[in-house]
């Protein structure tokens, strides 16, 4: 069961506190035959000295230095060292401040396999919430698990709680230099699936920590996803899913300026984003929005929003 080398990529900026718990997670596993290559962006604190110390404990664990440049070149770095390597073919992905079930590599292989799938998936929630899912499997097609990943279901956007085969990432890399990088790959990544294995299995689990970007009060960083839900409404006008790619955009834009509307005086594109979505819902509708919009509609027909506090 354990012939292929499985890598994992561990992007590692300044977590020393979570780190090591993360990579003995990994070091555990039922499927032993991996490879952790973790790659520190840059860190100030003791990031690299707590790695240094499981890498002499055990030489299945890698460590890389770069410069800071954030999640995306840390796992763009990641995904090269990959490529290089021929012995491995399977690539998975996890944050070092998060942890995964013991048996989390062995269930994205087997599932893999079961179904011969371009991709096999998992479900995440957060380490003190309760056990959940029936481990039902199933195998989606591109067109099904577009719907899904539309509704934010079964292939969310992150890469990890996925075992991603080497062609996936042929063509393909985090952008550089963006936040929410996630958000501006995963449509791009199904689009290289003919099919996606899931499991209804929570096996990763996420770390919500005070200071991480969604949420820390909201700035002009974060305006990084609208651009990327702009993306993909134009990457999906004139398809079957252009009206469920214009509400993804609605909302991410509409939470955008929620988030930013109580400090709009330091976020200088909360007063952008009212005027691009003022714009875009004048010309094209509302088309089949959901329940959540609503006051928004209702904000925006008396053009109210940018005058109240929310």
């Amino acid at each position: 069961m354990n012939n292929e080398l499985i890598s994992v990529v561990i992007p590692v900026y300044n977590t020393e506190q979570y780190v090591k718990e993360c990579i003995e997670s990994l070091l555990c596993q039922t499927y032993s035959n991996i490879q952790i290559i973790c790659v520190d962006d840059g860190s100030s604190d003791n990031s690299r000295q707590v790695i240094n110390e499981i890498i002499k404990k055990d030489n299945r664990v890698s460590y890389y230095y770069k410069e800071n440049g954030g999640a995306a070149s840390a796992r763009n770095y990641g995904i090269d060292i990959f490529y290089k390597d021929d012995r491995t073919n399977l690539l998975a992905f996890i944050d070092s401040d998060d942890v995964v079930k013991d048996d989390y590599i062995e269930t994205l292989y087997n599932l893999l396999n079961k179904y011969d799938a371009d991709v096999s998936c998992l479900d995440m929630n957060e380490l003190d919430d309760p056990e959940i899912g029936d481990k039902s499997t199933r195998l989606y097609t591109r067109q099904e698990v577009l719907y899904e990943y539309f509704k934010d279901e079964i292939f969310r956007e992150s890469p990890v709680c996925k075992l991603f085969r080497k062609k996936t990432f042929e063509t393909l890399r985090f952008p550089d230099g963006k936040h929410f990088e996630d958000t501006f790959i995963t449509y791009k990544l199904l689009e290289t699936f003919d099919n996606v294995a899931h499991i209804n299995y929570y096996a990763y689990k996420i770390r919500m920590r005070d200071n991480s970007l969604t949420r820390n009060t909201y700035s002009d960083d974060n305006y990084d996803k609208v651009e990327a839900g702009l993306e993909i409404l134009n990457y999906y006008k004139n398809t079957e899913y252009e009206n469920l790619a214009y509400n993804k955009y609605l909302g991410i834009i509409f939470y955008f300026i929620m988030k930013t509307n109580k400090n709009k005086d330091k976020v200088s594109k909360n007063e952008i984003a009212i005027k691009e979505i003022k714009e875009v819902v004048k010309k094209n509708g509302f088309r089949n929005a959901r329940l959540i919009f609503y006051p928004f509609i209702l904000l925006t027909k008396l053009n109210m929003i940018g005058k109240i506090s929310i």
